[in-house]
């Protein structure tokens, strides 16, 4: 399996879950996901993606010490001057494109999408009390759907081009795969935790591991032999795919104007 920043945010991710289980204060977050997101990126090879992923979720976690608030432009576009000042050949590097197209294209659709595709949130007033596990587990479901259609949205295009491959079953494969990916790096992040005090549990979650692993690799090859899955393309043309991208942003924009 290939370390990429979806792992470093699945990290982060994880990590955010235990601070907020520990009562501790979002302003010391960043203390704590700074050196386990560097940590985890040079334990793991320093991949190219890995890298990009660690330096914005910094910029973005970082703001909050500083009293400055969050945003995902501005930490994305930090994270892009800072990588391409250490390595200006990275404007034309694949990752580089796809991971920042993809992030921007995530943060551009994925609240209109939301708005569109999930129900109204809950009114307090109304219906008081906690929020019943299966609207949370609903939800849950319906943000990873939105996420995947906005993931494919954007990087559809650039697949066909650097790749001559359409994959409209990357939407499904999506929902089965970010799910265990998850799980392998939770099983793998208590394992280590669980090691350093008793060997035996640590077992057990690494065999759990083993067994998520086994089943993202079976899904997967299952997924990539569906009729249809995918096909080959001929090589789009840059002036259709800048057309494309500009109406994702005409339409992402229309949306927002809509909602607000």
């Amino acid at each position: 399996f290939a370390i990429s920043g979806s792992h470093v945010v699945v990290l982060a991710g994880i990590v955010i879950v235990g601070l907020m289980a520990l009562n501790i204060s979002r302003t010391r977050w960043f203390y704590a996901l700074g050196p386990i997101m560097i940590l985890f990126t040079a334990a793991t090879g320093m991949e190219p993606s890995a890298v990009r992923a660690c330096i914005m979720a910094l910029v973005y976690w970082g703001a909050v010490p500083l009293k400055r608030r969050p945003d995902i432009f501005s930490a994305l576009g930090l994270a892009a001057i800072l990588i391409l000042a250490w390595d200006p050949s990275d404007l034309a590097n694949l990752g580089f494109i796809l991971s920042f197209t993809t992030v921007l294209g995530l943060a551009i659709l994925f609240e209109p999408l939301s708005q569109r595709i999930m129900p109204p949130p809950r009114d307090p007033l109304a219906l008081p009390g906690p929020i019943p596990a299966w609207i949370r587990a609903r939800d849950a479901c319906l943000k990873l759907v939105v996420s995947s259609l906005a993931a494919w949205l954007v990087s559809a295009p650039l697949t066909a081009y650097y790749f001559n491959t359409f994959s409209p079953v990357a939407l499904a494969g999506n929902l089965i795969a970010i799910p265990l990916a998850f799980m392998i790096m939770l099983t793998g992040c208590l394992s280590l935790l669980a090691g350093v005090l008793w060997l035996w549990p640590a077992m057990v979650l690494n065999h759990a591991n083993a067994v998520f692993s086994d089943l993202l690799a079976w899904s997967m090859r299952w997924f990539a032999a569906l009729p249809g899955g995918h096909w080959e393309v001929a090589s789009v043309p840059v002036w259709l795919i800048a057309i494309y991208f500009v109406f994702i942003g005409l339409l992402a924009r229309k949306l927002v104007v809509k909602m607000s």
